[in-house]
């Protein structure tokens, strides 16, 4: 095998590191954009609050304070996702894959062990009239056992080291 000097090599890394930044400029050029237009739909509908003025009871009252919450309430979900997009870029810098993963696997797992034990405790205290859909309270109960067995299981499995 040709072996390359360090002039060939040198003369060749500006072309690659070239080639490689040029998508990184045009993402983030793309992500500007995106980031404006979703900016700018969460808040299309912020001047239609004036509109319906006639219709709001005490607008004199509620008005300004639907003014002032709207921005602030709309907000919420975004800041949510970029600190959570943020926490998970930094968890994949500093840790290896396999261990993002499981961290991963084990939050929704308890998030769902959760959901199911609200649902739960909701079928317990509603009354038996519900004209709705309607499950028994074992269903949600057993969605909250299986998510806990795997819990246990992916717990016991990254303590014995297999996996």
């Amino acid at each position: 095998m040709h072996k390359p000097d360090a002039e060939t090599a040198n003369h060749r890394q500006p072309a690659l590191r070239r080639s490689l930044s040029m998508p990184l400029v045009v993402f983030y050029g793309l992500g500007n954009i995106v980031g404006a237009f979703l900016a700018s739909y969460a808040f299309l509908g912020f001047e239609d609050t004036v509109n319906v003025a006639e219709e709001v009871q005490q607008p004199r009252y509620n008005l300004p304070r639907a003014i002032l919450l709207a921005p602030g309430i709309s907000t919420l979900p975004y800041f949510a996702v970029a600190l959570v997009t943020t926490m998970v870029i930094l968890m994949s810098l500093g840790f290896p894959l396999e261990g993002l993963a499981r961290a991963t696997s084990f939050f929704i797992l308890l998030v769902f062990v959760l959901v199911n034990l609200s649902l739960w405790r909701i079928k317990h205290r509603a009354d038996d009239d519900c004209r709705g859909f309607s499950v028994y309270r074992r269903v949600p109960a057993a969605g909250a056992a299986g998510a806990l067995v795997f819990i246990v299981l992916q717990l016991a499995s990254s303590h014995s080291g297999h996996g």
